[in-house]
């Protein structure tokens, strides 16, 4: 189904944008009012995807996707796609037929949650990430998991500090396993 397509679905069932994106902090005006990858982002956020997130150019975050949104990514640009669900995980698991058909480029790094937040996960992410095209989207069920591999990648990987890597951790969509990041990470608890 073309993004086109998709658009004309939502406007027939009503589905329209809500007047404040909370995951990026922006109101559909100021959204409506930047050019280039904010229109873009805006875009994107019009596919209702589980906790969006965009915390970097050409990266998109959030939980699990539908056919028609990876569709949707894939015609705006968005070659890679990456799943942290294993397959055993409700509503998942059609994606390697799916994306094989579509001819979507597609891998799934399974974490099994918290045990599966680890250095070598993050190593895994980064190879996925460097080894596929321009433009990628990193899912699991909510972006819990996604920001939490991102943030370890940030600082194991690209050798960010600490402190910036938990940040970019926290935009990706990372909340419940803040602290065992925080622990990896070797950054004191969150005084919240």
């Amino acid at each position: 189904m073309s993004r086109s397509m998709i658009m004309v679905l939502l406007a027939l069932f009503g589905v329209s944008c809500h007047s404040g994106d909370h995951s990026t902090g922006a109101t559909s005006h100021e959204a409506a009012t930047h050019e280039g990858d904010h229109g873009a982002q805006r875009d994107i956020a019009s596919l209702e995807i589980i906790n969006f997130r965009m915390p970097s150019d050409h990266l998109v975050t959030g939980g699990q996707l539908t056919q028609e949104q990876m569709v949707a990514l894939q015609e705006e640009g968005y070659g890679t796609f990456i799943n942290l669900r294993p397959v055993e995980e409700k509503g998942t698991g059609w994606e390697e037929q799916f994306s094989a058909a579509e001819g979507i480029s597609f891998t799934r790094i399974p974490v099994a949650g918290a045990a599966g937040v680890t250095r070598e996960s993050a190593e895994r992410l980064a190879e996925a990430l460097n080894s596929g095209e321009s433009g990628a989207v990193v899912y699991c069920a909510s972006g819990n998991r996604v920001g939490a591999l991102l943030a370890l990648k940030a600082h194991f990987v690209d050798g960010q500090n600490a402190e910036d890597a938990l940040q970019f951790g926290l935009d990706a969509g990372m909340t419940r396993l803040e602290p065992l990041v925080r622990e990896l990470l070797e950054l004191p608890e969150s005084d919240s």
